[in-house]
């Protein structure tokens, strides 16, 4: 009998900032929602082609959003960015996404 881990789920708490490897679980989800994240490094999802379904960065402190923020996440499904503090958004922002 095989075993499969689909989410990684880390809601409440404080993580400020993340980088390369934040969800590098082979999951095909990942939660990040209410970790007070204030930035996402450059290439932080460069080799997260395994998120398929969803990546939750809501309820954080995200003040912006950077060309490339996502690229690597070509076949995710939904992002969630409520709750946020995002004050504009920038055509390219979203780069990297379908």
């Amino acid at each position: 009998m095989t075993s499969s881990t689909f989410g990684l789920y880390l809601t409440s708490g404080n993580v400020v900032s993340i980088g390369a490897g934040a969800c590098d679980t082979g999951d095909t989800n990942c939660n990040l929602s209410s970790k007070s994240i204030t930035g996402i490094a450059t290439d932080t999802f460069i080799n997260h082609h395994n998120l398929t379904e969803y990546l939750n960065l809501s309820s954080n402190q995200l003040t912006s959003i950077e060309s490339g923020d996502f690229a690597g996440l070509s076949s995710l499904t939904t992002l969630y960015l409520s709750s946020n503090q995002l004050t504009s958004i920038e055509s390219g922002d979203f780069a990297g996404l379908s």
